[in-house]
């Protein structure tokens, strides 16, 4: 017998082609900033509404990493959180520390500052700075690139599951709210050391996501009719007047700016899980980003801020159309080639687990 209206199952794996598009979307916004918006003719238009995207993007990476958040004794997830965004956050402090410095003296020509900059750049992501400027014993830091995201992940997913060892809901989302208050008041202070204030802030919709998936919102229908004019409302409202950068820690109107994107946010993962379940190849590719977007986003700081394009960008200065395709190729070749050993690493790890057991 044929049951028709059956809610359609969600999982984690319907995420992995939001967060692909919302990676793409971080690197052609970056690949518009060397190259001057303003300059790009042929993509201008693309980007004034990729502009509007961008912002409700990183607070949907955190409410899809809600959703896949699992409670459990504080030194499980602390140790676990510590291999599986810590590590790679160090890993990517080494190559910076090394890769940054040689790859700015290969375009400036002076070499004598390696020493001094791998040094700011190592202290940077020490102390775990967002944003360059800060002077720490008498160096001007550089900052930790795109992976302060790691940081902010590790700070959040420890402090909800502390959050949810309470069992009252109403005391929770009290305890959940002050941590996104607590966040604004440190970066009012300037406190962004180990990007503490990213993390209570992210807090707040890795239990929007939480919420979702422990109470079948998304199963059950989510939206509601009475969503869709509170989401115009929102996106017209925010599109004129709103402001948001967690990594900066600005917004124009707090808590407005800061409920806005979260209600974006929610827009765009419904979207999302729609679109992702066409079957069309293109949307393969971006599936397997996203499948791997923490290591991704590792890969592409290292390479947006260690290899020197602003070599490329100079010899492309009287075509910046053609130097922002050569990036962008240049850019997805690096990403998909790294997907693909990933893939290929878990296949190897897959196959050993799977001879261990069946030697026992």
């Amino acid at each position: 017998m044929k049951v028709e209206n059956q809610p359609k199952k969600v999982c984690l794996g319907s995420f992995n082609f939001i967060k692909g598009v919302a990676i793409c979307i971080i690197v052609l916004g970056h690949i518009a900033v060397d190259f001057e918006v303003s300059r790009l003719t042929w993509f201008y238009p693309l980007f004034v509404v990729l502009d509007l995207l961008k912002t409700p993007f990183m607070p949907l990476f955190f409410i899809i990493s809600g959703y896949g958040f699992v409670p459990n004794s504080v030194k499980s997830t602390f140790k676990k959180m510590v291999k599986s965004l810590i590590v790679p956050y160090l890993l990517v402090a080494l190559v910076f520390s090394l890769g940054r410095p040689i790859g700015e003296c290969i375009q400036t020509q002076k070499w004598d500052q390696i020493l001094d900059k791998s040094i700011s750049v190592a202290l940077a992501f020490l102390v775990g700075i967002p944003i360059p400027g800060k002077v720490l014993f008498g160096y001007k830091l550089s900052h930790c690139a795109i992976v302060w995201f790691l940081l902010a992940l590790f700070w959040a997913y420890n402090m909800l599951n502390l959050i949810l060892k309470v069992r009252r809901i109403g005391l929770q989302v009290v305890l959940v709210l002050g941590c996104a208050m607590l966040g604004y008041g440190l970066f009012k202070l300037d406190f962004t050391y180990f990007c503490i204030p990213h993390g209570l802030i992210a807090t707040s919709y890795f239990y929007v996501g939480y919420l979702l998936k422990k109470h079948k919102l998304l199963e059950k229908g989510l939206p509601g009719k009475w969503m869709y004019p509170l989401w115009i409302v929102a996106a017209v409202l925010y599109a004129t007047w709103g402001y948001f950068d967690l990594c900066y820690g600005e917004f124009r109107v707090f808590p407005v700016d800061y409920i806005g994107v979260a209600l974006l946010a929610l827009l765009l993962l419904v979207v999302g899980i729609c679109l992702g379940r066409l079957e069309w190849k293109i949307f393969n590719i971006v599936n397997n980003i996203g499948i791997y977007s923490y290591w991704v986003i590792c890969i592409h700081s290292i390479e947006q801020k260690c290899i020197p394009w602003k070599m490329l960008i100079k010899a492309t200065e009287s075509f910046p159309n053609v130097g922002f395709i050569l990036s962008l190729i240049i850019k997805a070749i690096i990403i998909m080639a790294v997907c693909k050993l990933l893939k290929r690493l878990n296949k190897m790890k897959y196959r050993k687990r799977k001879k261990a057991l069946c030697a026992k």
